[in-house]
């Protein structure tokens, strides 16, 4: 994947200067953060299937023991399969754990692969009709509460994500159907 430096460092800093992201307060709350999971269909092209039963253990575990949700990008697969596709897959086992934290402890940030989150309803949320929209970034405070630290997904500079992310979308939906054997 290609990047742009400048771009990068253009992207980055426009994110931080911007008073209108959230900022997290970190005193006494624990984080537990969650980034290219990629979830798919359930299908042969689903690269997310087999760590399922992986991902829910931990969930339950950081759920149990306190911790909030920040899913930081690149959650679901949305360059190759459908939002439907994915949430009939995972509403009742993925999605359902996440919900179990409650919407005030689940933080989204869209990445490149799911940057469909700047919009639609969220099914990680208990009320996603509520939850319209993930932004591009969260900041955190550092241990002497100053705000110091930016979460980003990653892709702010990447040629093919920032630029030309219909493109890139297009060509591996393109190959996944050229390459998926027929339905029968």
């Amino acid at each position: 994947m290609a990047q742009d430096r400048k771009l990068t460092n253009e992207r980055l800093s426009q994110l931080w200067q911007r008073n209108d992201i959230e900022i997290l307060e970190t005193k006494g709350i624990k984080y537990a953060i969650f980034s290219d999971l990629h979830l798919g269909d359930g299908g042969s092209a689903d690269d997310f299937i087999h760590n399922k039963e992986t991902l829910e253990t931990a969930l339950t575990y950081y759920n149990r023991n306190g911790y909030n949700l920040i899913l930081l990008g690149d959650i679901e697969e949305l360059w190759q399969f459908d939002l439907e596709q994915v949430i009939n897959k995972y509403n009742d086992s993925v999605y359902k754990k996440m919900r179990d934290f409650g919407n005030a402890r689940v933080y989204r940030v869209y990445g490149n692969h799911d940057y469909e989150w700047c919009s639609p309803d969220d099914p990680a949320m208990k009320n996603p009709e509520k939850h319209k929209g993930a932004p591009e970034a969260l900041k955190m405070k550092d241990s002497n509460s100053e705000t110091k630290i930016l979460l980003v997904h990653g892709h702010q500079g990447s040629i093919d994500s920032d630029k030309n992310s219909w493109i890139s979308r297009f060509l591996v939906r393109g190959c996944l159907l050229y390459t998926s054997p027929s339905p029968r």
